[in-house]
């Protein structure tokens, strides 16, 4: 949750943000990061899960290849499974750096309104010393 800055002006919550000294854009960002967050977590989870797949023959529902030859009894026309390390590394990699690339993302755009918000800080005890 972004940290609130202090009331320079003594107004209420609202007033605040009608007269835009409360942020909203920071809100938004943090909504951004948990929805690509979890959109990445997603991806990553139907990826690793579209890694285990059966087998089908060359044509699914066939048992001929395309120049009517009979396909013999392998493993791919007996209800075998595949599995593709490749599928599980990259979901895998999805889950855990998606999240961790998105945090930065959108760290490095929330950090201008931090900055905003020290420097207000700065200016009000400023302001009150002189």
């Amino acid at each position: 949750m972004p940290r609130t800055r202090k009331k320079s002006r003594g107004g209420n919550g609202f007033a605040d943000f009608i007269m835009f000294r409360a942020m909203l854009t920071p809100w938004i960002i943090q909504a951004v990061f948990w929805v690509g967050s979890i959109l990445f977590v997603s991806a990553g989870l139907m990826k690793v899960a579209n890694s285990f797949e059966k087998e089908r023959p060359a044509f699914a529902g066939f048992d001929a290849d395309r120049f009517g030859n009979p396909i013999p009894e392998t493993k791919a026309n007996n209800g075998g499974m595949r599995v593709s390390e490749t599928g599980i590394a990259l979901g895998l990699s999805l889950c855990i750096f998606g999240p961790l690339l998105m945090r930065l993302y959108c760290e490095g755009m929330i950090i201008f309104f931090r900055i905003h918000e020290e420097l207000c800080d700065l200016h009000t005890t400023m302001a009150r010393k002189a």
